[in-house]
């Protein structure tokens, strides 16, 4: 005999092919005796394979027509969660719990959101009673080691992670915790030694190259952690959680190309992650493709909702796109829920409006910056002695072939070094010719880009500089934060997306010019305006660029003007025409 569509379907999803099962369960919602059942595993193969926002009305539906069922407030419940909707996750699950109270995974998710709520003694009760239920389930064992190590127990926590890698030895997860409980508990040589000692004893396991990576990544070598990450991938090729650990790894060392192959691999086995998603993103951001960017955006926040770091990131692809109406509409929808970060997000896009960016919408924005965060004990109160050089601290992420560089290096290097010595906080290391020659002309240089702000900022402090530059702003990689610690007792502000006020009572003073920032214009800033005469920047031609040729003008008998810049400068004004008011 035959199955029907609806067990075709059934027989689908238990194989692992939720996309086959969507005819078939789609047939089957007009049968009149299990139509609701199988509207409840349609959202479930929907769900599966990450679209969410076609889950939704499927799952609401069963969940009516199957009010004393738990699994469609459950399923409901995670999406919630995905969503960010932490309120509305827990009123869900609770429902599942309602008509189901040994539903385990529900007792799981539930105690999640109670452990990320900090309450961490209702967490507990949650797992160990979902234990009870089912004693041998291995994510109940990690949850209740995460809370473990989070109390202080890290030898408690060794040994539950390792019980779960024992049961399932490529759990990314599980391996993470297991190096950070050993670090915890033994310190970083001995869990080192540990890692290599289990790795030796079980070579094709790949927990342990996956654990041994973390403590890398926790020592701030990031080299050394994509090498284990790689061997993690050759032993669990299959496994889309060592691949998804692979790609950020990737992303975050900006192999750009093998990271977005890696992340599109790890996506197809985890479509609801929403992380991953977000990573391939600004994988693509790096690559220079703010389409494909936006795309991947557009499809995530379809099925996450709106989630603030998905808007975020959708509005600097399409201010990059310039399309400066929708950008800025996105960084505003991302502000409820988005704290500090979306803020900056908005200063960082506002500048591009035709009407928005304005000298005193700018500063608005930048104050808006200020009172949202919270207050710091200042690091150096000193005043400089008298005599002696000038200690100059460089902040930023451009010290190279970057418009930063280019901008820059020319003036620091003419400052007399019987009078300056420069110091340099790197952001993001850089080997170019340009950035030899930065670190030719400081006396000191210090890679901090992996470090906090108040970190940076104490290594700063303690090196002794009298004048901190800041030049990287609320521009992409700029850490202005740092100066909110005061770090040196004189802290200006220079190049690295000035386009207006940091608007932080930390920075004394902008570098500047009269057309930068045309006299009246003080109102606008809460620095105070240090005019250079001449300019405010010290532009590098690079040495491959070609001699200036005759003026075209002469021979055209009018000036032609052009404007090599990006397209989010370009703003669209009617049909197909496009003007410049400005230059950014």
């Amino acid at each position: 005999m035959l199955a029907g569509p609806y067990q075709a379907g059934i027989e689908a999803l238990r194989d692992g092919s939720p996309e086959a099962a969507l005819p078939l369960l789609t047939e089957a919602l007009e049968d009149p005796d299990r139509g609701s059942l199988a509207r409840l595993n349609l959202g479930l193969a929907l769900q599966a394979l990450g679209r969410l926002a076609e889950a939704v009305p499927h799952l609401e539906a069963a969940m009516e027509a199957l009010p004393d069922l738990a699994e469609p407030a459950f399923r409901l419940g995670s999406i919630a969660g995905l969503r960010g909707d932490a309120a509305g996750a827990a009123q869900l699950l609770r429902r599942a719990l309602a008509c189901d109270p040994g539903h385990v995974p529900a007792l799981a998710a539930l105690a999640a959101l109670e452990e990320e709520a900090g309450d961490r003694m209702e967490a507990r009760r949650l797992l160990v009673a979902a234990r009870q239920h089912d004693p041998a389930e291995p994510e109940l064992e990690l949850a209740l080691a995460r809370l473990d190590l989070t109390e202080g127990a890290a030898e408690a926590a060794l040994e539950g992670a390792a019980r779960v890698l024992t049961l399932r030895p490529a759990h990314a997860a599980a391996a993470r915790l297991f190096a950070e409980a050993a670090l915890a508990a033994r310190g970083p040589e001995a869990a080192l030694a540990e890692l290599a000692a289990r790795a030796a004893a079980d070579p094709f396991a790949a927990g342990w190259p996956l654990a041994t990576a973390r403590l890398h990544e926790l020592a701030l070598q990031p080299e050394a952690a994509l090498a284990e990450l790689r061997v993690a991938a050759m032993l669990a090729p299959e496994q889309p959680e060592v691949q998804a650990a692979l790609g950020h790894a990737l992303a975050g060392a900006e192999r750009t190309a093998e990271a977005e192959a890696v992340l599109r691999a790890a996506i197809a086995g985890r479509p609801s992650d929403l992380d991953l998603r977000n990573r391939l993103a600004t994988v693509l951001w790096r690559a220079n493709r703010p389409a494909a960017m936006e795309a991947v955006l557009a499809a995530a926040i379809a099925d996450f909702g709106p989630h603030p770091t998905l808007l975020q990131n959708r509005a600097l692809a399409l201010n990059a796109l310039g399309e400066q109406e929708a950008a800025l509409a996105a960084a505003e929808a991302a502000l409820p829920g988005g704290g500090v970060a979306a803020l900056v997000n908005r200063i960082a896009v506002l500048p591009y409006h035709p009407v928005a960016g304005t000298a005193a919408g700018l500063r608005a924005a930048a104050k808006a910056i200020e009172a949202a965060l919270p207050p710091v004990p200042a690091l150096v109160t000193r005043r400089r002695p008298e005599g002696g050089r000038l200690r100059v601290g460089l902040l930023s992420g451009g010290l190279g072939q970057h418009p930063v560089g280019w901008l820059t290096l020319a003036g620091l290097e003419a400052l007399p070094e019987t009078e300056f010595e420069l110091a340099a906080y790197s952001l993001k290391p850089r080997s170019d010719p340009l950035a030899a020659r930065f670190r030719a002309r400081c006396a000191l240089w210090r890679e901090v880009g992996a470090l906090e702000d108040a970190a940076i900022a104490a290594q700063i402090a303690a090196d002794g500089v009298d004048i901190l530059i800041e030049m990287g702003g609320y521009g992409e990689g700029g850490r202005p934060f740092v100066l909110r610690h005061r770090p040196a007792p004189v802290q200006v502000k220079w190049v690295g997306a000035q386009f207006g006020t940091l608007g932080l009572a930390e920075c004394n003073g902008m570098l500047t010019d009269d057309r930068e920032t045309p006299p009246g214009h003080e109102v606008f800033y809460t620095e105070r305006l240090l005019r250079l005469p001449d300019g405010y920047v010290c532009a590098l031609a690079p040495p491959y660029a070609p001699p200036v040729g005759p003026l075209p003008a002469l021979a055209a008998g009018a000036v032609t003007f052009g404007c090599f810049n990006k397209p989010a400068t370009i703003v669209k004004a009617s049909g197909d025409r496009y003007d410049v008011p400005y230059a950014c």
